[in-house]
C-alpha cells in the first residue's frame, strides 16, 4: 500500500488564525462534552480546531466565539479527526450562524 499522505481538496484557501472558542459536541463514545479550546486555521467554509475529546467524522459541533459582551454561535459538521500528539485536529465546515452582535 501507499505510504503518501492523503490530500484533502479545499473549496477555500486556509489561513492559520488562534482563536479562543467553546466547543459544545458528542464524542466517539456518545459522551457531551464542551470544551475550551482555540482554532488552528479558518477559511470561509471551516476551521480546524484543537481538541482532547474526539468526535465522529459527520457529527456536529456548537462552536461559540466569545467577543466582548456578544457571542457567536457556528454550528458546524466533522469532516476529520487527526492524532495530533495528546490532541485532537478536528476540521470542520460551516452549516449555520447565530449571533447575538447587535448593541
Amino acid at each position: 500500500m501507499d505510504d503518501m499522505p492523503r490530500t484533502i481538496q479545499r473549496k477555500h484557501q486556509r489561513v492559520p488564525v488562534k482563536i479562543p472558542i467553546l466547543a459544545n459536541g458528542v464524542d466517539k463514545n456518545g459522551q457531551l462534552f464542551t470544551e475550551p479550546t482555540q482554532t488552528v486555521n479558518g477559511s470561509l467554509g471551516g476551521m480546524a480546531l484543537l481538541l482532547d475529546h474526539e468526535p465522529s467524522p459527520s457529527s456536529y459541533l456548537r462552536i461559540s466565539i466569545l467577543h466582548r459582551q456578544h457571542q457567536l454561535h457556528l454550528q458546524t459538521e466533522v469532516c476529520h479527526v487527526t492524532a495530533c500528539r495528546d490532541k485532537k485536529i478536528v476540521g470542520v465546515k460551516f452549516r449555520g450562524i447565530q449571533n447575538d452582535f447587535s448593541a
